[in-house]
């Protein structure tokens, strides 16, 4: 899935990113082409459907509602 907003030019091995994933997958981009993350690679730090409904929250509140 593709966030709205800016993206992240990483360097090779690693591919862009957007700016709005690098807290959920807690990425730093470091100098020299490297990267700080929990696993050494860009990966999500939870199931994908516990990172999809804290999303969910994040942009239409808890209730979740569309109103």
């Amino acid at each position: 899935m593709f966030l709205p907003g800016d993206w992240t030019e990483l360097k090779a091995p690693h591919l862009p990113l957007e700016t709005a994933k690098l807290a959920t997958h807690l990425v730093r981009p470091l100098w020299s082409n490297r990267i700080r993350s929990p696993f050494g690679r860009i990966l999500p730090t939870a199931p994908l459907h516990e990172m999809f409904t804290a999303a969910w929250e994040r942009l239409h509140g808890e209730a979740g509602g569309t109103g």
